[in-house]
């Protein structure tokens, strides 16, 4: 996974516009999301940047038909493993990445929807790892 993930960030660099229009982009953004569940730091970190990058490119109006559709698709995923990450084991160096993910693709699906997404990730941590409160603070700062 992490050799894909350094492969794909590399497209992304060097051949974005070609990279992005690509018919199997849907399931290259599913396999990095799905590297964020592995246990080995540099494949979180890498696959973070992938994700952080394609949704700073989220911002260019070219891009935007392309990338919006498969955020708001996976969003659900992608905040489930985001926030367990955060709990559990992504390491601090991602969480500007982290921010920019959750940023961007709460912008492309309606604010309850967001809120469903976030609030079913939250419910499954366990109240050991993160506390109520925790979770209640993390549901009102996503608000603003």
């Amino acid at each position: 996974m992490d050799d894909f993930a350094h492969l794909f960030m590399a497209y992304l660099r060097h051949h974005a516009s070609l990279t992005i229009a690509a018919p199997s982009l849907q399931n290259a953004i599913v396999l990095v999301i799905l590297a964020l569940s592995c246990p080995g730091t540099q494949t979180i970190l890498i696959s973070l940047d992938v994700l952080a990058v394609l949704a700073q490119r989220m911002s260019h109006t070219q891009f935007q038909p392309t990338l919006q559709p498969i955020f708001h698709h996976c969003g659900k995923e992608i905040f489930n493993i985001i926030i367990t990450g955060l709990v559990e084991q992504f390491p601090e160096d991602g969480w500007q990445a982290v921010a920019d993910i959750v940023s961007a693709t709460a912008l492309v699906a309606p604010p309850a929807e967001v809120e469903g997404w976030a609030g079913e990730a939250l419910s499954r941590l366990p109240g050991h790892l993160l506390p109520l409160a925790a979770k209640q603070e993390f549901a009102t700062e996503l608000h603003e």
